[in-house]
């Protein structure tokens, strides 16, 4: 087996520490819009996307008015409230150093918006030792409709 030339991480749960923060977003969200929400069941979707979450915890359609009014209301809520709040994952930031003393190429694959990005990765205080990256603006579904980083995006990191 060659030698690893490049790591995908992803930020949300990994580097950083957000989950319930983006659980406790979409609650209030959900709330101010009078949408029901169950937050043990929002809680256990953060990471699945909002083509998997949103039908799943709120029974919305990711393309509906609602469900965008949701997405957005919960972004804002989360940038102003909890962003400034986030901790790195214990660890994270000692072990992507060695990594890159080792040679390895540290890209970030998120489906987060792209104008978020740059401070999840501040908040987790590696920003500095990340190579290269994605976010939801490259992502693409597959025949199963899962959130996927999009062909075009590995092709042209394929080095």
């Amino acid at each position: 087996m060659g030698k690893i030339k490049a790591l995908l991480l992803d930020i949300d749960g990994t580097i950083l520490l957000s989950n319930e923060a983006h659980a406790r977003a979409y609650a209030e969200a959900a709330a101010a819009l009078r949408v029901p929400a169950d937050f043990d069941t929002m809680r256990r979707l953060i990471g699945k996307g909002g083509d998997k979450l949103l039908p799943e915890a709120f029974e919305l359609k990711p393309d509906s008015d609602l469900a965008k009014q949701l997405t957005e209301l919960k972004a804002s809520i989360f940038k102003t409230r909890y962003l400034p709040t986030l901790q790195p994952s214990v660890g994270a930031r000692p072990l992507l150093q060695r990594l890159r003393e080792e040679g390895i190429k540290l890209v970030v694959a998120t489906s987060a918006p792209a104008d978020e990005v740059s401070s999840l990765l501040e908040r987790a205080g590696v920003q500095d030792l990340i190579q290269d990256r994605t976010s939801a603006a490259a992502i693409v579904f597959n025949n199963s409709r899962s959130a996927t980083p999009s062909g075009k995006f590995a092709e042209e990191r394929n080095e």
